[in-house]
């Protein structure tokens, strides 16, 4: 059964600021309260009384019914002063360093004294009795919750240590070339490693320090949008390693607040859904990050969140959700719009529960947890591209939710979607079901011997539009940086689907495609004499991320989704199971059961969807609906309700 999980500030209260609390947390009908554990350092004296106030606190919570963890904050640093023993620490222990020489105020895990200071904050935790530890996701040497500046730890120490491994001496400004530019080398290869040591001698220490109170207690690893490719040990093995012999569970990284590094609630949805079956697979229990930050309402609607715990709810790919319904700072009824929602949509969760089973099913969104110490940067797959807004959510999943296509991680029918870097590691049978690729992916396959369509590749200027030839129409093509377009040469067979034009375009938009200056081949579909087929995009996808409102982005026109629904139907000879067009952040979410196929509609936008009508795979006889009224006509599902913003409706099809 899936849990909700608060996350509940440790601290003095009144008593009827308890009475207030309790009342609330047992309104909302918390599964487990993940008391929050203050790390300090140096000071005996702060460490004795955050134990003895979370202790207080936890018996309170356990004395109202509840099941209570420990949530650690912070590990190794935020990047920034989390609290006043941090500045005395900060002149003591050695400070994690930037490639570029700039200190963060982050400890190095190399420095054994900064360690074994942490290391008594989690005997104390182990101490209070509790059955789970959580880490907070500053657990990186990226420079914490900082935005990516940084590569691992070039301290003083860390240097020494690396010209070592290596036998000889290298500068931190020829080894940043060397991690970030170029092919896979032994400087990177080396500097990755020790990255990795670096962190599970952390990780080993922080389970010793647990396990010899209680080796019970399960102790679980926050990810962040660096755990992933950027940190040397691969977050799958920081889990195992932390959980020693007790089964690893992480909080995965993407939440509702994330609004302002992704380019919308969509994509933060779909990171989670790519993580949980990394970790998934890996017999890792996972909890989403249902986190509201910085609280009230003001800043995070509780539809954001209320959207965000519906749809993994219906993935059923996760085991919980560590959901952020209280203010750390006010009183408990100060803001009690979240837990109104929550309550009020309860009978939503039971029919999720009830109706969505089976396997997700869609267009294959193909990515794996690839570390950059196996990365080739070049023009078509630059580093800062890469990094640029943070790692995650994947650029792959920027395109898929802003053109509302039904997705899975796992499923083996149908055809996928592969972008740059994970070309890489695809084989006969993942090419077999049709690929649609970007451009560094099919060079890639291409530098590989498979026959992707087209010869020749160059750099091309940035376009000002898009000219879809079938339309015959154009979008605005405006990115906000130049470089990541090239131009090819497609063989005969290919079918050009879009061409990019160059003109002399303004703010407000593109001049027509007859005052083109310049064009070239947008996107092709290719059929090779092996019979396997691709739709390749000559653009770079990491080059081309769009966030900013005043453009309109390659990816969210309504000519893109037409693309990407025929595509899949030419690639693979199968329809998507379901799409709706021209409804911007609707989420579909797909679950076939045997016979049966569930549709979840998700309206994550201000608009309303009139006459919504669902396009399906093929004529089903019979439709059961949630929410929602509508009939079956040949292959389309058509609705006779409007799907009102941030509302749901389900259907069932047999």
């Amino acid at each position: 059964m899936y849990k909700v999980n608060i996350p509940f500030k440790s601290k003095l209260r009144s008593e009827k600021e308890w009475e207030i609390s309790i009342s609330e947390l047992k309104r909302a009908k918390a599964d487990g309260i993940y008391l929050i554990y203050d790390r300090f350092l140096l000071d005996d004296k702060k460490k004795q009384r955050t134990k003895s106030i979370f202790e207080d606190n936890k018996k309170m919570l356990e004395t109202a019914g509840f099941e209570v963890y420990a949530w650690v904050v912070p590990t190794i640093g935020y990047g920034s002063l989390a609290n006043e023993t941090e500045v005395e620490a900060a002149k003591k222990y050695r400070k994690i360093m930037g490639v570029h020489g700039k200190e963060t105020n982050a400890f190095c895990p190399l420095d054994d004294d900064f360690c074994k200071d942490l290391y008594t904050t989690f005997s104390n935790v182990a101490k209070t009795g509790v059955k789970r530890i959580l880490l907070e996701d500053e657990f990186t040497l990226t420079g914490g919750k900082l935005p990516i500046n940084s590569i691992g730890c070039c301290c003083d120490t860390h240097m020494k240590k690396l010209c070592e491994i290596l036998g000889e001496d290298i500068s931190r400004e020829k080894l940043a070339k060397h991690l970030t530019e170029g092919k896979p080398n032994k400087y990177r290869e080396a500097f990755f490693k020790l990255s990795e040591q670096s962190l599970i001698k952390v990780a080993k220490g922080i389970e010793k320090a647990v396990h010899d109170i209680d080796p019970q207690i399960r102790i679980g690893m926050s990810a962040n949008s660096a755990s992933y490719h950027i940190e040397g040990a691969d977050f799958v093995t920081l889990c195992k390693t932390v959980a020693g012999n007790t089964k690893p569970f992480a909080r995965l990284t993407g939440a509702p607040y994330w609004k302002d590094n992704a380019p919308n609630m969509n994509s933060v949805i779909e990171t989670i859904r790519g993580q949980s079956v990394w970790c998934a697979n890996e017999g890792i229990e996972c909890m989403t990050e249902g986190d509201t930050y910085p609280r009230p309402r003001f800043i995070v609607p509780a539809s954001h969140l209320e959207m965000y715990d519906m749809i993994l709810r219906a993935d059923k790919n996760t085991d919980s959700i560590l959901k952020y319904m209280h203010d750390y700072n006010s009183k408990d009824n100060y803001e009690t719009g979240y837990i109104d929602n929550h309550v009020e949509n309860a009978g939503i969760y039971e029919e999720i529960e009830k109706r969505f089973k089976g396997s997700t099913v869609g267009l294959k969104v193909y990515e794996t947890p690839y570390s950059i110490s196996e990365m080739d940067f070049d023009e078509t797959f630059p580093y800062m591209a890469f990094a640029d807004h943070g790692i995650l959510p994947l650029i792959s999943q920027w395109l898929v939710t802003d053109c509302s296509v039904p997705t899975t991680y796992g499923s083996a029918e149908g055809a996928s979607l592969v972008f740059g870097q994970n070309a890489k590691s695809l084989t006969e049978s993942d090419i077999k079901g049709g690929l649609i690729l970007d451009i560094a992916a099919a060079k890639i396959l291409m530098e590989k011997g498979v026959d992707v369509g087209f010869t020749n590749i160059e750099e091309a200027p940035k376009p000002s539009g898009e000219y879809f030839i079938e339309q015959d129409d154009i979008i605005c093509a405006a990115t906000e940086r130049e470089g990541g377009f090239f131009r090819i040469t497609p063989n005969p067979e290919a079918k050009v689907l879009s061409e990019f034009y160059c003109s002399f375009g303004s703010l407000i938009g593109t001049t027509g495609f007859c005052e083109a200056q310049d064009r070239y081949p947008a996107c092709y579909m290719y059929e090779n004499k092996k019979g396997q087929r691709f739709m390749v995009y000559t653009f770079a996808a990491t080059c081309i991320k769009t966030k900013c409102s005043g453009y309109s982005g390659l990816f969210r026109n309504y000519y893109r989704q037409s693309q990407l629904i025929e595509g899949y139907k030419w690639l693979c000879g199968r329809k998507l199971p379901a799409v709706c067009k021209k409804a911007p952040y609707l989420y579909i979410i797909c679950k076939r059961e045997e016979e049966k196929l569930h549709i979840g509609l998700f309206n994550i936008s201000a608009d309303k969807i009139y006459n919504p009508v669902i396009e399906v795979e093929k004529e089903y006889k019979s439709a059961d609906f949630y929410n929602c009224t509508g009939r079956i006509e040949g292959e389309n599902v058509v609705l006779e309700e409007t799907i009102l913003p941030y509302s749901v409706a389900f259907i069932t099809l047999s």
